[in-house]
């Protein structure tokens, strides 16, 4: 099997799948706050968002990246952020419709 980047479905966050994104985020120092798990959990579900994943040789999750809307991503760092401010950028979201044979490959 190669490594490959995945774009996931809500549906594609099995207990394993959602289990190896959460211990990457804890190991990484990215999530250190439990709240995060929460968080992510909300992520992983919302119809919005794309959640992307990098998956090494053996099918083991080494990466992670949450796309959500710009305006999603103000709510959330307003307090961090003030210069952020609501606009109408986007996301495409075909890019969810992508089937296994278009995951990029490397």
């Amino acid at each position: 099997m190669q490594a490959i980047f995945k774009i996931l479905q809500p549906a594609d966050f099995t207990s394993k799948i959602r289990d190896q994104i959460i211990d990457l985020g804890m190991r990484s120092g990215t999530w250190q706050d439990v709240s995060a798990i929460d968080y992510y959990e909300e992520q992983f579900k919302n119809l919005a968002n794309i959640n992307v994943v990098y998956q090494n040789e053996n099918g083991l999750i080494t990466g992670y990246a949450l796309a959500k809307s710009h305006n999603e991503a103000v709510l959330d760092y307003l307090v961090e952020d003030p210069a952020m401010k609501m606009s109408d950028i986007g996301i495409d979201l075909s890019l969810r419709n992508r089937t296994n044979d278009q995951s990029w490959i490397y």
